[in-house]
């Protein structure tokens, strides 16, 4: 006599993803009771969520202090002298890629490529950059043609 299968193979496929999320629907719940149980809401839950929110906010927030006025080289300065001239920790952080990258400063006007770079700040810092000479491009020097006809 010929042995003769109960179900297809798609049929157990079938059968054993549903038995899956049965599984997963039925541990789903039995773990809500529990939390309920315990007294753990949604509510809370979410409340202490928000609560470490905050504090990862507080603590990575810099103060808030008028920015000062001294003369810097963007090549040189490190995160404390760019924060102090009112530069925000992205944009301080950005800058600190860009040199770690190979990049420089060579004229003030480089600097106004800095990520979110607004006017406001832009006027209070160009009187303030320095670039030193060796971050400086050379500028060839200027030829003057001579004309070849003689003069008459």
């Amino acid at each position: 006599m010929k042995h003769r299968r109960l179900f297809t193979r798609s049929q157990w496929v079938f059968l054993l993803f549903v038995l899956n999320i049965t599984l997963v629907v039925a541990g789903t719940l039995l773990l809500s009771r529990y939390h309920n149980n315990r007294g753990d809401g949604a509510s809370e839950t979410l409340g202490r969520i928000s609560s470490r929110e905050k504090e990862s906010i507080i603590r990575y927030s810099t103060p808030s202090s008028p920015p000062k006025s001294f003369l810097f080289d963007p090549n040189e300065a490190d995160s404390t002298q760019l924060l102090s001239l009112g530069l925000a920790p992205f944009q301080v952080r950005s800058i600190y890629r860009y040199r770690a990258k190979g990049g420089r400063f060579s004229c003030k006007e480089d600097f106004k490529r800095v990520y979110r770079l607004t006017n406001e700040q832009w006027e209070h810092l160009s009187p303030l950059i320095r670039i030193d000479r060796k971050y400086q491009l050379v500028e060839p020097p200027v030829t003057i043609q001579q004309s070849t006809t003689p003069p008459s």
